[in-house]
């Protein structure tokens, strides 16, 4: 008797069986396989898309330290700008004042140039005037630079007006100049509330 019909019989109903037992577990499997492919198709899509945003994310962030870090460098300038000027005048209004004591020892009409021990005295002092005036004018560069128009119209005022009144000869003349430099502080401590954005007291 020939077996091969039995045992391929046999096969096919084994088979069916091992496939009829197992299905629950490979549809579960299968279904968990295609499941895991999804998210990670998903996943390939969010971590491009995540990296895309952080990649938006720091550029953003860069220009804004860099405006942010450009502002306050600017903001730093004027400050010290101001607190140059502001020194400068103080120093200058303090050999003004040295000046006019010494000044004071002259007779009435007399000047400078006819008392030649004074004139002597007043020679360093006048000396040191003349550097803070030109540090003015220096400072006058970089204001220009960093500064609102306004704090330009106040230092080149008060260059223009004391021009005319540098030879520091007489009492009056030294007087002119002091009065001149208290303009300028008060004028330039304003400026600076203004545009460096301090609030008034």
């Amino acid at each position: 008797m020939d077996w091969t019909p039995v045992y391929v019989g046999a096969g096919v109903v084994l088979n069916w069986l091992i496939l009829y037992f197992w299905q629950p577990w490979t549809e579960a499997y299968a279904g968990e396989k295609g499941k895991n492919l999804a998210r990670k198709e998903d996943l390939t899509d969010i971590l491009a898309e995540v990296r895309a945003i952080a990649f938006a994310q720091k550029e953003i962030e860069s220009k804004l330290a860099g405006d942010l870090w450009q502002k306050q460098n600017v903001w730093n300038e004027k400050k010290n700008i101001y607190a140059s000027l502001l020194i400068t005048n103080h120093s200058a209004l303090e050999t003004l004042t040295d000046i006019g004591t010494k000044l004071g020892r002259l007779a009435e009409g007399q000047t400078v140039n006819s008392n030649p021990e004074i004139k002597a005295e007043l020679r360093p002092h006048a000396e040191k005037f003349g550097k803070g005036f030109a540090e003015i004018i220096r400072l006058q560069s970089a204001a220009l630079l960093f500064t609102s128009p306004s704090t330009m119209n106040i230092i080149t005022a008060y260059l223009k007006a004391a021009g005319g009144t540098l030879t520091l000869q007489t009492r009056e003349n030294v007087q002119a100049n002091i009065d001149l430099l208290i303009g300028l502080n008060v004028d330039l401590v304003a400026s600076a509330k203004v545009d460096l954005g301090i609030e008034p007291t």
